[in-house]
């Protein structure tokens, strides 16, 4: 059941109960009312009877007469003899009865009938008094009865949202398990659908966040793996090539240093020379390494270059695959970070064409479509689809990952053949289309 009608239920049944006890209260007061209207009207009935046949002398009816109007049973009448004093000014009328007075509409004064019983006279005359009685008795207890049921609806509404809400705690629970760190939620089956259906998405929700977490603990573990294995490569490289060398050189200092009196000037000099061009290699594979680890000059006159040396890098690692580039010269200005997100997205496609793929041959093209944007294609003749490919490797993660951060983004398109498309573009600032602009225009203006 879902909360809407449950609600509606629950209130229906307190208005049921509500309007239960309105009818057993009318009754009850109907029949109060039908006894007292009965035995008033059998009062004043019995009381002119019994005034008539005392009129006739009748000393018992007389009597009886005389007991009945000091019983004083009759409804909404008052009887009394002439000869006696009123009532009215010897009652002590309270403050409820005075307002009541005062709310009876003003009229024709009192009529009183007299009815003569031998030497005395018999006064009747209406009694306000009885009829306000009356209506108060009425109405009081329906008050009562009124506060009574508010205080009863107050609680029952406020229990009736007290148990429709009581489920919020739980979820509140089940988030707070969560915040503290725990796999799942721990939620209990509701029975109210919307509860349910909260239930449900927060328990998506936390199998989501369980797989992110994976998934990073995965790409995390996989990115150490990948730093050791860079570190390996990198001691490797400088344990293999410069080693060599500086041994090389270590020795030809050995030599001179020992035997630097007896050498003649053209030894010397074939010794100088294998000296400089340890140093040579040693500076060529340093570059090499430094521009592996972290290019340099990618501002707008050495990007293009700098992307143009990657790609002659590749070339010359991997000869048996044809790297065709067209690059547009010049590039418009990228910041920092977007022209290093360029390059090392050349560098991944690079070697995920030539290493994953099987490609035989590799076009690059980066181009401006746009003033916006620069666009990068990397397109092979490679086994791989798109739709084959591992969305969460670290590869391909990484490259979104870091052209998000500057605001571009990677498209992957299946060719019409075989091999695929790897669409790279970032923004260009407007700062940059401004001068790019400008200076197309004042070219236009000296070619004029």
């Amino acid at each position: 059941m879902d909360l809407s009608k449950r609600l509606v239920v629950w209130l229906a049944l307190l208005a049921a109960l509500w309007l239960g006890i309105t009818l057993v209260y009318t009754a009850v007061a109907l029949r109060s009312g039908i006894q007292d209207e009965m035995q008033g009207a059998n009062a004043v009935v019995e009381l002119l009877s019994t005034a008539a046949e005392a009129n006739l002398g009748d000393a018992h009816s007389q009597l009886r007469l005389q007991a009945l109007l000091a019983e004083g049973h009759a409804r909404h009448l008052r009887v009394r003899w002439a000869d006696e004093p009123s009532q009215d000014n010897l009652e002590q009328v309270s403050l409820l009865h005075d307002y009541a007075r005062r709310l009876a509409p003003a009229g024709k004064p009192v009529a009183q009938h007299r009815i003569a019983i031998g030497p005395r006279t018999l006064i009747v005359e209406p009694a306000p008094d009885s009829e306000i009685d009356e209506v108060l008795g009425d109405v009081l207890p329906l008050l009562l009865l009124l506060l009574v049921a508010g205080g009863a609806m107050l609680f029952g509404v406020w229990w009736i949202v007290r148990q429709a809400l009581a489920p919020a705690s739980v979820l509140c629970a089940g988030l707070a398990r969560l915040q503290a760190g725990q796999p799942e939620p721990g939620f209990p089956a509701l029975r109210l659908r919307e509860y349910a259906a909260i239930a449900r998405g927060i328990d998506e929700l936390a199998a989501g966040l369980a797989t992110a977490r994976c998934e990073q603990s995965r790409l995390t573990q996989r990115l150490i793996d990948v730093q050791e294995r860079e570190r390996r490569r990198l001691a490797s490289d400088l344990h293999d090539e410069f080693g060599q060398h500086l041994t090389a050189m270590s020795a030809t200092a050995s030599l001179l240093q020992r035997h630097a009196a007896r050498l003649d000037p053209v030894e010397l000099a074939r010794c100088a020379d294998q000296m400089v061009a340890s140093l040579g290699c040693i500076r060529l594979q340093l570059r090499t390494l430094l521009s592996r680890l972290r290019p340099h000059g990618l501002e707008a006159e050495g990007l293009a270059h700098e992307l143009a040396g990657l790609i002659d890098r590749a070339r010359a690692h991997h000869p048996t695959v044809t790297i065709r580039a067209d690059i547009a010269v010049p590039l418009p200005a990228l910041p920092e970070d977007a022209a290093l997100a360029l390059y090392r997205s050349l560098q991944e496609a690079l070697t995920n064409a030539y290493r994953h793929s099987g490609a035989g041959e590799v076009q690059v093209r980066i181009d401006v479509p746009a003033v916006q944007r620069v666009r990068m294609r990397v397109i092979d003749d490679g086994c791989g689809r798109a739709s084959a490919l591992p969305r969460g490797g670290l590869g391909l993660l990484g490259m979104r990952e870091r052209l998000a951060m500057v605001g571009g983004g990677l498209r992957l398109v299946d060719n019409a053949g075989p091999g695929l498309c790897v669409e790279v573009w970032v923004p260009v600032p407007a700062v940059a289309v401004t001068e790019s602009l400008e200076g197309e225009m004042l070219d236009t203006r000296l070619a004029a």
